[in-house]
């Protein structure tokens, strides 16, 4: 990932293309480094959050499981309220045919 095209030669020039390249590199390797830090924290929160998921899935599965008329009227409660929700404020005009 070097961009800088190698160059040869002595004085204030080479001085200063080699501490440029120098800094490249350094630059490089810091961004490299913390790449690899944020890529590995995303993993492991990914892998956190999806064990917690699983968790719940199965929580809910086995809620349901022991209490399905609970768990039904429970939905159809959600169902209700969205439904509400979704038609406040529509004019009755617009159901007229």
């Amino acid at each position: 990932m070097n961009n800088l095209p190698k160059q040869t030669g002595s004085g204030l020039g080479g001085d200063i293309y080699a501490s440029a390249r120098d800094t490249q590199l350094t630059s490089n390797r810091t961004l490299g480094d913390r790449y690899a830090n944020v890529k590995m924290r995303a993993s492991e929160l990914y892998d956190e959050a999806r064990e917690k998921v699983a968790v719940g899935a199965r929580s809910t599965d086995e809620a349901v499981h022991n209490h399905p008329y609970y768990a039904m009227a429970a939905a159809v409660g959600v169902g209700i309220l969205i439904g509400i929700l979704v038609t406040r404020g529509r004019s009755s005009d617009v159901y007229r045919y």
